[in-house]
């Protein structure tokens, strides 16, 4: 787990330490580029290299790194997009030292560096820059390999919009940690590959930053603690209600994927006798209900649920009967377009733990918003859900944002193949099985990092193309496996 900053916290952080660990800035950028030369080495050894750079300190990286590289025994030309004078001291010192390097004609090398621009723009980009942009991309088109110093010019750091075009990147080399525009809306796209070095940046003492970069790798600390002598009583009750007629696929799903996440044992609830017997594995439990207060009566004995899977829409009364249960609950699918039309009254009042899991385009329903403006400031939407409906928020996108309103984490495990039907009740399966089991936080992180490593093992297994939501599910114990060591 990584610090993640915005790209104002980032130049604050800068400060800190050029002002008070005294560290010169020309270091900082010497080392920054040196750092970002090394790694190119280690993971493409070009034979040649275009360093494309900008007139910023951005640019100034990408001189050093240009240097660092012809060193290194790789052929080095800089394309220098900007004038001379435009130059702050730093950049133009490593300017000069790069002139012999500096090209009008650029050509297809191995290695393209972009370092037109930094984590400072904040405006679209035009003129030389954009001609600069595109040219990357051409070369990128004929078999180049793309890496950004930073963050991928035309890349806003903080939303990881596109302002207006941006470089592709395969690789992205950044400093001290991640930014927000690394992971959120395209960014986490344009990024590419992501590598953090330090280049001799140092957080201050004792600061722990709000928001954090969680990776597969992580899965393990959030993991909830199994004892040898454990029973199933000790791995949490799960009762998952939704399934109507038509759609009882989806609760199963969800109940299946609690299990396979080490629930101690999971009931399936259904409104209608019987709609579950002839589609269920024969380890998942079913129970009929036939008035609301049965359904209560039923759940008393859980230690969580998952309503929404297949619930159908009609349903808001039943919601509320749940809401004013104490059973910690994640709520997904149907459940979340009831909410939007209840209104965040029913939750207000909420003692136990609800954790809620839409899209994007859920998302939006439930703040009153376009599906566009929650992907442009994904993180910001994530606390609004969070702080209105007085619960956990698993935002999910390209990118996926949980908050709990105070504390943020950003995961960004692309894999294509987890598009598919039944995936979103996989995850709500899977988040109640370990909410079950322990803190609600601990629990959405958890639910995410293992959905995604499922994902990851079932695209070994069958490929990203063929995945299914049921693969997803059969990859949890190689996950688990892995992350385990065992």
């Amino acid at each position: 787990m990584k610090n993640i900053v915005s790209a104002r916290r980032m130049r604050e952080l800068e400060n800190y330490n050029f002002e008070t660990l005294k560290k010169p800035s020309m270091e900082i950028m010497r080392r920054a580029g040196t750092q970002a030369a090394q790694y190119i080495i280690s993971r493409y050894n070009p034979r040649s290299a275009l360093c494309v750079c900008g007139s910023g300190n951005n640019g100034g990286d990408g001189f050093v790194c240009a240097q660092e590289l012809s060193k290194l025994g790789c052929e080095t030309k800089v394309l220098f997009i900007g004038e001379e004078e435009e130059l702050k001291e730093d950049a133009r010192f490593f300017f000069q030292r790069a002139k012999a390097l500096l090209t009008d004609s650029p050509c297809l090398s191995d290695v393209i560096v972009d370092a037109i621009f930094g984590i400072g723009l904040n405006r679209n980009v035009s003129g030389a820059q954009l001609e600069g942009i595109k040219l990357i991309d051409s070369l990128k088109g004929q078999g180049a390999k793309v890496v950004s110093i930073d963050i991928p010019s035309g890349v806003h750091a903080d939303s990881g919009r596109i302002m207006k075009h941006a470089v592709t990147a395969d690789d992205t080399v950044t400093f001290l940690c991640p930014k927000l525009g690394h992971v959120l809306a395209d960014g986490c796209v344009q990024s590419g590959n992501l590598a953090v070095v330090s280049a001799n940046l140092e957080f201050p003492e004792g600061i722990d930053e709000r928001d954090k970069f969680i990776e597969l790798s992580d899965l393990k600390d959030f993991l909830p603690m199994r004892s040898r002598a454990g029973h199933k009583g000790n791995f949490g009750s799960v009762g998952v209600v939704g399934g109507t007629r038509g759609m009882e696929g989806a609760a199963v799903l969800s109940g299946f994927a609690s299990l396979k996440a080490g629930a101690g044992k999971v009931t399936l609830f259904a409104a209608e006798q019987d709609s579950f017997y002839d589609r269920r594995p024969l380890e998942l439990m079913c129970s009929y209900y036939g008035e609301l207060e049965e359904c209560l009566e039923a759940l008393e004995g859980m230690d969580a649920m998952v309503f929404g899977p297949g619930a159908g829409r009609n349903h808001g009364e039943r919601l509320e009967m749940l809401l004013r249960a104490e059973t910690p609950v994640v709520l997904d699918a149907d459940a979340l377009y009831i909410l939007a039309e209840i209104g965040e009254r029913a939750m207000l009042q909420r003692n136990a733990p609800v954790i809620i899991t839409p899209h994007l385009g859920e998302g939006a329903r439930l703040l009153g918003c376009s599906a566009s403006e929650v992907r442009g400031s994904q993180a910001d939407c994530a606390d609004e859900l969070a702080s209105r409906y007085n619960c956990i928020v698993v935002l999910k996108g390209a990118s996926t944002v949980i908050s709990d309103g105070e504390s943020r984490y950003l995961y960004a495990g692309l894999n294509h193949g987890m598009a598919t039907a039944g995936s979103g009740d996989v995850l709500s399966g899977i988040t109640a099985a370990f909410l079950a089991q322990g803190d609600a936080l601990e629990a959405a992180i958890a639910g995410v990092l293992a959905h995604g490593a499922a994902g990851w093992q079932a695209a070994k297994k069958v490929s990203k193309r063929s995945m299914t939501a049921g693969d997803i599910i059969n990859g949890l114990g190689p996950a688990f496996l892995e992350a385990e060591g065992e």
